[in-house]
């Protein structure tokens, strides 16, 4: 058995829920909590002393799926098997059986079975796909969530809340310290943004918020020249657009300097369906086949990252032989992604990447919560930003 690292706060939330059978179990937190790490240690403690259990652990989306089985591989320390289409499973200790799906829609989560259930990111799933997965889950419910949106956790009975910030997580670096401290210098100016504010109620307190209007109030510009000073490694993030959707693909370069962004678009273009022509692109920017690059994998983004790392399955001749080193990137909610690029006191737009600047200028949140305006430069930007946050100092 594994040496669990558990917060006394967590331990005893979790021996009182346990005590007074507490069927749904919800954590909420700012981020860097340690939300879900102390979920894992918990049901990996029951599922040794109690054995034979069944673990559901479920996310709305795929790509919160993958980070989540992320997250359970460095804290339980077991290897996650399996696909996108059978679904994913590992064993721990007490012959118990780990089970990974993500529910997009009510009738997936039909006939699901299980001990125990774990939804993570749970504000992000519909009141009905989780009615519809309860259905299923004999035991105990637990739900893992930043405090975005009440919505329908409210509604819960025999339910038990815990709230929890950054300072219950001990095993925080100074680096991540500061990073709060950050957030909340930022919130009490006097010229802090509705964003700001934000961030420091959800991320930092732990508290309930909505936020709507114009997200990037940080912008500044940039010179090519004064872009290629920048003493930091430059990351590189692709967004695919498809025929079928007419959207653009994108390249977008990425530097990080002190607590500074550095944005540059490479590619912004329409049509560009041939990987062929998109592989030309790529080393016409100064790229070649050795250089990393963060792709979208979503819908037919798989099989791009496919060709390109292939050199379309060795047919590629010429500039284009050796193929390139394309790899999936890492996703988050969209409100977590770009509360994780405004942390940084500016982003600076390099001369040249004037899509990129409308996108940033205009992109919003909405009354409802969801996005408006485009946003295929940004999402680049996102990929190349945590490629960049995981491999670089």
């Amino acid at each position: 058995m594994k040496t669990l690292n558990l917060p006394k706060v967590y331990s005893d939330y979790f021996l009182d829920c346990d005590r007074k059978r507490v069927r749904h179990i919800l954590l909420q937190g700012g981020r860097r909590s340690r939300k879900t790490w102390s979920t894992f240690e918990k049901l990996y403690a029951m599922g040794c002393y109690i054995g034979g259990l069944t673990i559901l652990v479920a996310t709305y989306q795929f790509p919160t799926l993958q980070l989540t089985i992320q997250d359970f591989e460095e804290c339980v320390g077991a290897k996650v098997s399996g696909s996108l289409r059978h679904g994913y499973h590992a064993i721990t200790d007490g012959n118990t059986l780990w089970q990974f799906n993500h529910f997009d829609t009510r009738s997936k989560a039909q006939g699901t079975k299980c001990d125990i259930m774990f939804v993570n990111e749970a504000l992000q799933m519909p009141e009905s796909v989780v009615k519809t997965l309860l259905m299923g889950c004999r035991w105990q419910a637990y739900y893992n969530y930043n405090p975005t949106d009440a919505g329908w956790v409210q509604h819960l009975e025999n339910a038990a809340l815990l709230k929890t910030t950054f300072r219950d997580n001990p095993y925080l670096t100074d680096a991540q310290l500061q990073e709060f401290e950050n957030i909340k210098e930022r919130a009490m100016r006097p010229t802090a943004s509705r964003w700001d504010k934000y961030q420091y109620r959800v991320f930092y307190l732990g508290e309930f918020d909505q936020f709507v209007g114009k997200v990037f109030h940080n912008l500044r510009a940039c010179s090519v020249h004064d872009y290629e000073q920048v003493p930091a490694t430059e990351s590189y993030g692709i967004d695919f657009g498809f025929a079928t959707d007419g959207d653009p693909t994108t390249l977008v370069g990425c530097k990080r300097y002190g607590n500074d962004l550095y944005f540059r678009e490479y590619i912004y273009e329409q049509g560009l369906t041939s990987d062929a022509d998109l592989g030309h692109k790529i080393i016409a920017a100064g790229l070649n086949y050795a250089t990393p690059i963060c792709a979208d994998y979503g819908g037919m983004g798989k099989g791009r990252i496919h060709n390109l790392r292939t050199a379309n399955n060795g047919t590629w001749t010429g500039e284009l032989a050796k193929g390139f080193s394309v790899y999936n990137c890492v996703k988050t909610g969209i409100l977590d992604g770009l509360s994780q690029l405004l942390t940084h006191d500016n982003i600076f737009i390099v001369e040249g990447s004037d899509q990129m600047r409308i996108e940033m200028e205009e992109y919003a949140i909405d009354e409802n919560g969801k996005p408006k305006g485009a946003d295929h430069a940004i999402d680049a930007a996102r990929y190349a930003y945590n490629y960049n946050i995981r491999n670089y100092a």
